[in-house]
């Protein structure tokens, strides 16, 4: 029974990959500045002006792809390449701040 239990317990704590400190990287996406803080590898938040938007790993093709619970917000990267989407304005060339 231990080890069942003891199973349980890695299975559950291996898929939670928590980022500590969380990473904060801010970016301009054409005239807006983008805050992203990277909570865990599937999870981010984004904040835009004085509003945070919680985002969640989704399906892509090449890169990382985010998006809120409504999927009226996606974050996307691969490499250098940055782009958001916020209820359909696209910002393709989100570049980070120094």
């Amino acid at each position: 029974m231990k080890k069942i239990i003891l199973l349980a317990v890695m299975a559950i704590t291996t898929g939670c990959s928590i980022i500590n400190p969380p990473q904060k990287t801010k970016y301009i996406c054409g005239e807006n500045m983008v805050e992203v803080t990277y909570i865990a590898q599937d999870e981010l938040l984004i904040k835009t002006g004085n509003t945070e938007h919680e985002l969640y790993s989704a399906i892509s093709a090449s890169g990382s792809r985010y998006i809120n619970d409504e999927a009226t917000i996606t974050f996307w990267n691969k490499g250098n390449e940055n782009a958001l989407e916020i209820r359909g304005s696209s910002f393709a060339q989100c570049q980070p701040v120094a």
